[in-house]
């Protein structure tokens, strides 16, 4: 026995194997981590640019792991992610987007960073590391700072639980919530 199939058939049928590839595509597209807002001078260096220069960046904007962002004195950014969560980028900062979907991975050079942790998903991550410390949370506030001449590098949490890695031992520091 010979199947005939009708155009719409095969439309409906190329919908239902094309649409998830689609859908797949355009939630990988999708970028993960945003500019909000932007105070004083906020630059980037963009890991896949030619030259490897630093161009000013914009509210809007959007950055993908490899980017740098770095401010100025008074300069100060907000970093928005996929999944709710923020980081403040303070004055005098840089730090580079190491992984943002589905974990969050942002290395601190120098300066400090504020987040703003949702509650991730299962098996996903959001991590700050730092030249002598690295810290991992799970839906939490914190600030992270480091000082490059001095080499010394600050943990303060606001809200929750985080785990701070620094020469091989893991350190717990939160706050209890009342």
């Amino acid at each position: 026995m010979i199947k005939r199939y009708f155009p719409h058939r095969l439309l409906r049928a190329g919908t239902v194997l094309v649409a998830p590839v689609i859908l797949a595509a355009f939630a990988f597209s999708a970028e993960a981590v945003r500019i909000g807002s932007v105070k004083g001078r906020v630059e980037v260096r963009r890991s896949q640019a030619q030259v490897t220069r630093w161009n000013a960046l914009k509210k809007g904007q959007s950055l993908k792991p490899g980017d740098t962002v770095r401010t100025g004195q008074g300069g100060k950014v907000e970093l928005k992610l996929d999944d709710g969560s923020k980081v403040v980028v303070g004055p005098s900062s840089r730090v580079k987007v190491q992984e943002s979907s589905p974990n969050k991975l942002f290395y601190l050079a120098v300066g400090k960073m504020k987040s703003f942790v949702k509650k991730l998903r299962p098996n996903n991550a959001f991590e700050v590391r730092t030249p002598v410390a690295a810290a991992a949370v799970r839906g939490t506030v914190f600030e992270m700072g480091f000082d490059e001449e001095g080499k010394a590098g600050y943990l303060e949490v606001d809200r929750g639980s985080v785990l701070l890695t620094q020469d091989g031992r893991d350190n717990w520091a939160g706050v209890e919530r009342t």
